[in-house]
């Protein structure tokens, strides 16, 4: 198929580029000790991510979630930091349901290249927070825990508008919003609390959107799934490199018997996963109404895999791995701190299995 050749090809691509970048020592440094490197975020932007959902009449490729995936898959391998998130799920799929004036805006050139993080209270999955709300023209409200919001210059903000879900445009510099910026487990992520005090400063994207920001999150989930089925696959490849490396009274580790079995768990563990991978972007590709439930599946797979597949690896390395500035402990901390977002295994599995009773629609419906 067409699709499919498309996501190898751009998946390849992009592997190669980001793979000789992020080997270089201050690109690395500024990973590794500032969560963001504007080299990779200028790559990112160059190499398209933006545009593979985003439709071909407003100038996108127009492809779907399997292409997607498979750019993402790389994204998690290489723990590419910064908004990729944002730019390829949230704008290409408000520019391809808003009318002229919002699609206008979010296809800007100048937000295409910005930072631009994703405010949906949702995302922290916390029952008891609520949307900003969005009222005569003023938005007002708390959102936790964003990712990439420390160092966005805007947000694109989920709202409450009456009895509807909206979504809205806020310039990071508007007056009324503060950014209380935290630390977070991932270091190529930068979160932050925005707090929204009467802001009036903002675009209305979509005034109706309910419908649009529960494909985005499902979609969101998705694209997690695939993010951690590639940190997932770096993980167990470190830990088999370092098993053939490393020797103990005089043999390498990997010919002892218990890490053979732990590194034998931890590859069908990650193939199981991959596997999984595929398949939904293809089933969902094929029938999209089908995303809500089969992006809870992935998602909660891959949380369970990524945690079990990121333990076994620090296993094998030792205390090494227990250091920030080392690979696996810095692959293990982004999957967990992707590990709750927009739902875990627990929430999720409970989910599935009231949908596939015919208990009631989801809870993130």
């Amino acid at each position: 198929m067409p699709d499919t050749i498309s996501a190898e090809a751009m998946a390849e691509s992009t592997a190669e580029t980001l793979g000789a970048l992020l080997r270089k020592p201050d690109v690395r440094d500024a990973v590794v000790h500032h969560g963001s490197s504007d080299q990779v975020w200028t790559t990112v932007v160059a190499a398209g991510w933006g545009e593979v959902l985003l439709a071909e009449p407003h100038g996108g490729l127009g492809l779907d979630v399997d292409v997607l995936g498979a750019v993402l898959t790389v994204a998690g391998r290489f723990l590419v930091p910064g908004p990729v998130l944002p730019h390829t799920v949230v704008l290409p799929l408000i520019a391809n349901a808003a009318e002229d004036t919002a699609r206008k805006i979010v296809t800007d050139p100048s937000n295409v290249r910005a930072r631009i993080a994703f405010a949906d209270v949702a995302a922290a999955n916390h029952a008891d927070d609520r949307a900003p709300v969005l009222d005569e023209g003023s938005l007002r409200g708390t959102v936790r825990l964003v990712r990439d919001g420390g160092d966005a210059d805007r947000f694109v903000v989920v709202a409450q508008r009456g009895s509807e879900l909206a979504l809205v445009l806020v310039p990071a510099t508007a007056p009324g919003v503060t950014v209380d910026r935290q630390e977070g487990l991932d270091v190529a992520a930068r979160y932050a609390t925005l707090h929204f005090d009467d802001v009036s400063e903002l675009s209305v994207l979509v005034p109706a959107a309910t419908g649009l920001v529960n494909r985005i999150r499902d979609t969101w989930r998705l694209m997690l799934a695939c993010r951690l089925a590639g940190a997932s696959r770096h993980l167990l490849d470190a830990a088999v490199a370092y098993a053939k490396e490393r020797r103990q009274f005089g043999k390498p580790i990997g010919s002892f018997q218990a890490v053979q079995h732990l590194l034998a768990d931890m590859a069908a563990d990650v193939l199981a996963l991959e596997a999984l991978c595929a398949d939904t972007v293809e089933a969902v590709t094929a029938r999209p109404e089908r995303l809500p439930l089969e992006a809870a599946v992935a998602k909660a797979a891959a949380a369970r895999t990524a945690r079990s597949v990121g333990e076994g690896a620090l296993q094998v390395h030792g205390g090494i791995a227990f250091t920030r500035e080392h690979d696996v402990h810095r692959w293990f901390l982004s999957a967990l701190s992707m590990q709750g977002e927009y739902g875990d295994e627990a929430d999720l599995a409970a989910s599935v299995g009231r949908l596939l009773l015919g208990g009631g629609e989801a809870p993130w419906s």
